[in-house]
């Protein structure tokens, strides 16, 4: 009897100490020209899609390019120059990867490649006066599904084609002066959910909403979430919980920053206010994500005006809205994501100089790991390997320790970040006749 009490006090003395720190180690970079980076791993695949965008000083212009990088360090596959700014997202399987152009020189809007076949298998193209996107694809990655504004019409429709957009599979009836911003199936595939940002002309108001579909188009529900001035600043995310059966809804406006949490059917599951009364801010933003363990992750930034002082709000939830644990930073939180077992919750701040510093807290809160990196977004590999993204580059790290194993080189892609050759080679001939001009006044 002794004895056991002795080995259960020692398992709680073993349990109390703190955790061992995890080792963070960089074994793997992507050096690119561009000026800011954007790169999400497909776990099933194996490949990362890299969106790299900059700005054309003399043109003015914003410019794109993608590229598949495997992820033992060779380049897959890349799309060449592209004009205006790239969205990509892979299907489930991670053999397709389909990406949104917003401005571009081509005639379409969306495009979908096909990494077995090694080449793009569809195109999508918008009339003139239409605008589309986001996009989303059907779990089994038969289906990809996006919303169509009709400017001219002030209408939206939400459509759901084959990937190669050979036949459509269904769409959504007119919603009337509604802007959609995002769209997403959940994983069990009978649902698509999206968010709405729609005017009224009688009240000179904007609502957000949520609407939800069902798997043919149908809406389902939608509720309301705010509504407040056209000019008055509000962010708006959701997302669905890894089983496809709770949708998290994250609001933030200058009364109140929220968490709903709806089931399929409209049923408010939770709800947790995160603050009130949040005044004048001139920056706000808010992520979260699900743990594969059923737990919600959220966190809500501000940077206040006329107040040189910045403030977030990280906290951890059930499916209920009871908190688990939380905590504040006097700095800007960027990102967040959970590891694929739910054990690590990994978040980004950007500190006051304008540096990130990655920390990761474990299931309790704890902070396990902490170090300075280059970027902000944050995708995951396995339980032990992730990619930083955001800046000039992309970074590969491992939690197992090792030392780097490679390093790609994508500087020519995005080599026209500043100055294209064409734009140069005309500045030059600019820049000559207007000093030939300055010498024959002279002379004169």
């Amino acid at each position: 009897m002794v004895l056991r009490k002795i080995l259960a006090l020692a398992l709680v003395v073993i349990l109390a100490l703190p955790q061992p720190l995890l080792a963070l180690s960089l074994i793997g970079t992507v050096k690119t020209n561009a000026e800011h980076t954007y790169a999400v791993w497909n776990s099933k695949s194996k490949l990362l899609a890299v969106g790299l965008y900059w700005r054309s000083v003399l043109v003015g212009k914003y410019y794109s390019e993608l590229a598949i990088v495997s992820s033992n360090g060779s380049v897959v596959w890349v799309s060449g120059k592209i004009k205006g700014f790239i969205h990509p997202l892979w299907s489930n399987d991670g053999r397709l990867l389909a990406f949104r152009v917003e401005d571009s020189f081509e005639n379409y809007d969306i495009a979908v490649y096909d990494v077995v076949k090694g080449k793009i298998i569809g195109k999508f193209s918008a009339k003139s006066y239409e605008n589309v996107g986001p996009i989303s694809w059907s779990p089994k990655g038969n289906q990809i599904t996006f919303p169509i504004h009709n400017i001219a019409r002030e209408s939206v429709r939400i459509f759901s084609y084959n990937p190669d957009f050979t036949d459509r599979m269904w769409e959504s009836r007119e919603i009337e002066n509604t802007s959609i911003t995002w769209v997403s199936w959940n994983n069990r595939g009978n649902n698509v959910a999206s968010l709405a940002l729609t005017f009224s002309k009688q009240t000179f108001t904007v609502a957000g909403k949520v609407i939800m579909l069902n798997g043919s188009g149908g809406i389902l529900w939608e509720n309301k979430l705010f509504e407040i001035a056209p000019e008055e600043p509000h962010i708006l995310v959701a997302k669905w919980d890894r089983n496809g059966e709770l949708l998290a809804v994250l609001f933030v406006t200058p009364k109140v920053a929220e968490v709903r949490i709806y089931d399929g059917n409209g049923v408010l599951n939770g709800r947790y206010v995160i603050a009130s009364n949040i005044g004048n801010v001139s920056y706000v933003s808010a992520v979260l994500d699900w743990s594969p363990n059923g737990s919600l992750s959220l966190a809500v930034s501000y940077s206040y005006i006329n107040i040189n002082e910045s403030l977030s709000k990280l906290a951890v939830m059930d499916s209920r809205g009871n908190i688990i644990w939380k905590t504040t930073f006097n700095s800007l939180i960027s990102y967040l994501s959970w590891n694929p077992s739910g054990h690590i919750l990994a978040t980004t701040i950007q500190e006051p100089g304008g540096k990130y510093m990655l920390y990761f807290f474990n299931s309790e809160g704890q902070i396990v790991c902490k170090d300075n990196v280059d970027g902000f977004y944050i995708s995951w590999l396995s339980n032990e390997s992730l990619v930083i993204s955001g800046l000039n580059q992309i970074l590969f790290y491992s939690l197992k320790g090792g030392e780097r194993g490679f390093e790609i080189d994508l500087e020519e892609l995005a080599g026209e970040n500043r100055i294209p050759c064409t734009q140069l080679l005309i500045a030059l001939s600019l820049l000559a006749v207007f000093v030939l001009a300055v010498l024959i006044r002279r002379r004169k």
